[in-house]
């Protein structure tokens, strides 16, 4: 069948040539010549025999992969497909790349006998889900992490505010029907009971969101004299080991959970800041804090990655939040005049979207993700 259809491809081109027409691309093997479609299917057949000992022979993997492919999908398909079908057949199957779909042919186009029916895995079946999900939100009562947890709540997740007891912690934890948990972070021991309390009103625990920080301005030698040192070990422990703590602490619960079907039991989103990058003058001892929060992402994700769970953190530009929340219209054009766009500040659902994305998507891990506009802070 695969030398009448060159026959009568080759006759058609020829009828068409005589009329004045162009042959045109119709047919799978339209432009090849009888004697060009038998070396084609000699080629194959040749790398046919060479597959069958690829796969008694070889020790690698890919190999074997790429020899099975061409064992089990016919010589037709192979030597009269087109150079897409070529590429489907092989791409598809060995290298997982996208199936490109091959424009219709007619009746004797020579058609890929891969199946072609997405598997589990390529559905995005096996991510973590929003709904049921227990989530800790540190910092929860205001700002990123409220907003955060707005979300989780409102794709039917359950979320545990922690939060300090001046806030407004137990108004957001009763508006979205969760636990509220007073705490402050710098209280090392004491936190660690309050994140057993909230797992347990949980019933376990998925998620934890971090964003408790804070500053404190200063040169590192000012017009009175070297930088303080006990601001500066103040703004550490509540950025950098606060999140370090709180993180640990989470990951021993997370350890109990029973893996999904991608073997992943949870993950952690802390909170640095594009000063971890461009720190400003006067933001020596923050910019040292969100550096830290940042150069351990990787690291702390490949310590928990043997058991499941992963590590993200976001860096955020100038947003709606504390106290930049009210500030006038004409500071805000002022503040983010050199974002490239949008040129204003962020808001705190922007944030919330992308945690919720860090948290469906399994192949988000390691990764501290700038949140930014396009913003680069200058000097000052």
């Amino acid at each position: 069948s695969f030398h009448r259809a060159a026959d009568w491809t080759a006759k058609r081109a020829r009828a068409s040539r005589e009329l004045g027409r162009s042959p045109g691309s119709e047919g799978s093997i339209g432009k090849l010549a009888l004697s060009e479609a038998a070396r084609r299917s000699n080629s194959v057949h040749s790398m046919i025999s060479g597959a069958n000992g690829m796969l008694t022979e070889t020790g690698d993997p890919t190999d074997a992969v790429v020899a099975e492919v061409l064992v089990s999908t016919p010589a037709q398909s192979i030597a009269g497909g087109t150079d897409e079908i070529q590429h489907n057949i092989l791409g598809e199957t060995v290298l997982g790349l996208p199936r490109e779909p091959a424009p219709d042919r007619g009746l004797h186009s020579a058609r890929s006998t891969v199946d072609t029916t997405p598997t589990e895995s390529e559905t995005g079946e096996q991510h973590m889900e929003i709904e049921g999900l227990k989530a800790i939100l540190i910092g929860g009562a205001s700002g990123f992490a409220r907003a955060t947890a707005e979300r989780i709540a409102a794709g039917g997740g359950k979320v545990a505010i922690l939060d300090r007891e001046q806030s407004a912690g137990a108004e957001v934890a009763a508006e979205l029907s969760g636990s509220w948990h007073p705490t402050d972070v710098l209280d090392f021991d004491g936190i660690e009971l309050v994140i057993n309390e909230a797992v347990d009103a949980l019933g376990g625990l998925d998620v934890a969101v971090n964003t408790a920080g804070g500053g404190k301005a200063g040169r590192t030698l000012g017009r009175n004299g070297p930088f303080n040192l006990d601001d500066f070990r103040a703004v550490i422990d509540l950025n950098l080991i606060g999140t370090f703590n709180t993180n640990r602490l989470c990951a021993d619960h997370m350890a109990d959970n029973d893996p999904n079907d991608d073997d992943e039991r949870g993950i952690l989103i802390n909170t640095s800041s594009i000063a971890a990058f461009e720190g400003q003058v006067g933001q020596v001892a923050y910019t040292a804090a969100k550096a830290g929060i940042a150069g351990m992402t990787l690291t702390m994700a490949r310590d928990l990655g043997t058991i499941g769970i992963r590590v993200n953190t976001i860096a955020p530009s100038l947003f709606a939040t504390g106290l930049t929340a009210g500030v006038t219209e004409e500071r805000a054009a002022n503040l983010t005049k050199d974002a490239a766009f949008p040129r204003r500040l962020g808001r705190p659902d922007e944030y919330a979207r992308l945690a919720i994305a860090m948290i469906e998507n399994p192949m988000l891990n390691g990764d501290t993700i700038r949140l930014d506009a396009g913003t680069r802070f200058a000097p000052k």
